[in-house]
C-alpha cells in the first residue's frame, strides 16, 4: 500500500445476484481506499468486458495496482473515482446479512451503499471501526 493509504475494502455496488438479474455485466467491482483524512471510492472492474463474475479476477489486479498509487493517482485513474472527506462522513452503517454483509455510508448530502463479502465481515468491521471509531454503527 502506498503511504497515504491505510487499507482498502473490496465491495460492489449491488449483490451479484440482483445484479445478474439486471444483466451479466451489471456488478461493478469498487475498492475503497482509506487514508488519514477521506476516503476514496475506486471503480476497479465492471461494464461488459469486465462485469459479471468473470470481473472478480480483474478487480483483484485492479486493486493492487491501485494500492500502489498515490491518493491522488487512485483519484486520477478514472473519472468516476471519488473522495469523501471523514469531515462529510456523518455515519457508517455495517450489517452482517445471510449471503452477504453490507456498508452504507452517510454524508449530509448523499447515502452511499456496498456490499461485501461475508467471510470478511468481521475483518472490514474491525478496520473500519479503527479508523472512523466515532462514526461507526452497526
Amino acid at each position: 500500500m502506498s503511504g497515504e493509504i491505510l487499507g482498502s475494502i473490496s465491495v460492489r455496488k449491488e449483490s451479484i445476484v440482483k445484479a445478474l438479474l439486471k444483466s451479466p455485466y451489471a456488478v461493478k467491482y469498487i475498492e475503497l481506499f482509506f487514508t488519514p483524512n477521506r476516503l476514496i471510492v475506486a471503480k476497479t472492474a465492471g461494464g461488459w468486458k469486465t462485469g459479471g463474475i468473470a470481473g472478480i479476477p480483474f478487480a483483484k489486479r485492479n486493486a493492487k495496482k491501485l494500492s500502489l498509487l498515490s491518493p491522488e493517482a487512485i483519484l486520477k485513474s478514472d473519472e468516476k473515482n471519488f473522495a469523501i472527506p471523514y469531515s462529510d462522513i456523518i455515519e457508517v452503517e455495517m450489517k452482517k446479512g445471510i449471503l452477504s454483509g453490507k456498508i452504507k455510508i452517510f454524508t449530509g448530502t448523499k447515502k452511499y451503499e456496498f456490499n461485501i463479502e461475508k467471510r470478511k465481515f468481521e475483518n472490514h468491521l474491525n478496520f473500519v471501526r479503527s479508523v472512523l471509531p466515532g462514526k461507526l454503527r452497526l
